[in-house]
């Protein structure tokens, strides 16, 4: 489950309430919270930012249509995501959805510089489109290891998504999808900052390496718009993520969460002249946070996110596919619609082991 925007509804003294929009709006003390049927969500009602709500009905949809809720708090037992709207003197407000979940999420790291929305770390996202079978793969994969290994190691953070064959013990529905909508027809590809016009492929070993790093050199002559905050923790049915994104221009984003596992044993099929140990593999993509694995949701579920502005992001994670656990890491990628590109295209990243945290970074 994902949620976006807002503060867990477990405080049962007084959940902080984020600013009252203008209008005739529904407003959650959160927008995710535990489903332990103890954790509450309190909804207010707001008419032109006067409180409406004792006056208000609050409605909750279901799958046989609507009903009317009987107080203005929510709780329950049952994960997944429900949506809910007010209607108060002929208006009725927009609807709103809330998350329930079963997992615990971690708390944020404390940011050093809270006043500070520019001058953020800025890392460009290569994702590798790779498989087992693939006998030229080992190209892109010896490039990556160099380029780890080199002078750029830490500007670019690494996916590797197995979508060649279904028999690949790496590849999963996320994987697959992820391939169609990067357009991906030949292999080993490496799409960099997730916009399919930058497409590296069918390259050896040393023209990807050249090329990466020339792409990478491009995206950081720009600065990055937002900055990323993220904690991992895991139970033992999920993984945890809780991430922030401080935004420091105006522009519509996404958020997308992936988990990755290292050091999965498989063989490797080689057709090329690379001679490294291919048998082990890592950042093995596990789960995507959103069924649109490569955009993810609309950051705080808003078009547009004004500069000086917070957001929050959580999502749990299925340990379905993980061998693991103490392996995984999660990727965590803004991006952001541009007049160049149709698709969003990757603003920042940050990539976070489990149980650990990593604060907002400044140049």
């Amino acid at each position: 489950m994902t949620a976006c925007v807002g503060n867990p509804g477990e405080d049962l003294e007084g959940p902080t309430l984020p600013e009252i929009p203008d209008g005739f709006v529904l407003v959650p003390s959160g927008a995710f919270f535990k489903s332990d049927g103890k954790a509450v969500i309190t909804f207010k009602v707001y008419s032109d930012k006067q409180d409406v709500t004792a006056d208000a009905r609050i409605y909750k949809e279901t799958s046989s249509g609507v009903e009317r809720m009987e107080s203005a708090e929510f709780r329950t037992t049952e994960v997944g995501s429900y949506t809910f709207f007010a209607t108060y003197k002929g208006m009725t407000t927009d609807k709103i959805k809330i998350s329930a979940t079963a997992g615990d999420f971690p708390p944020l790291p404390e940011d050093a510089q809270p006043e500070k929305f520019n001058g953020f770390k800025h890392r460009v996202v290569a994702t590798q489109f790779t498989g087992t079978g693939c006998g030229y793969c080992p190209n892109a994969i010896s490039a990556i290891s160099k380029f780890k290994e080199s002078e750029h190691a830490g500007k670019m953070l690494f996916a590797a998504i197995h979508s060649y064959s279904s028999d690949d013990p790496m590849s999963n529905d996320d994987a697959f999808v992820l391939a169609r909508r990067m357009s991906i027809s030949s292999y080993p590809s490496i799409v960099l900052n997730l916009n399919s016009k930058n497409l590296l492929t069918s390259l050896n070993a040393s023209a990807f390496y050249t090329q990466m790093v020339a792409g990478m050199e491009g995206f950081l002559r720009e600065e990055a718009r937002c900055g990323i905050s993220a904690s991992v923790s895991k139970n033992e049915s999920s993984i945890n993520l809780s991430a922030k994104v401080k935004v420091g221009e105006s522009g519509s984003y996404h958020i997308a969460a992936w988990l990755l596992e290292d050091g999965i044993k498989a063989s490797q099929a080689n057709q090329t002249s690379v001679s490294m140990d291919l048998s082990t593999h890592n950042n093995a993509l596990r789960s995507a946070s959103a069924t649109s694995a490569a955009a993810g949701v609309l950051l705080g579920d808003k078009e547009t996110t004004e500069a000086g502005t917070e957001v929050e992001f959580h999502h749990e994670f299925s340990l379905r596919n993980v061998a693991n656990i103490q392996k995984c890491h999660v990727l965590v990628i803004v991006s952001r619609k541009t007049d160049e590109y149709r698709n969003p295209i990757a603003d920042n990243a940050i990539d976070c082991p489990v149980d650990a945290s990593v604060a907002f970074e400044y140049e």
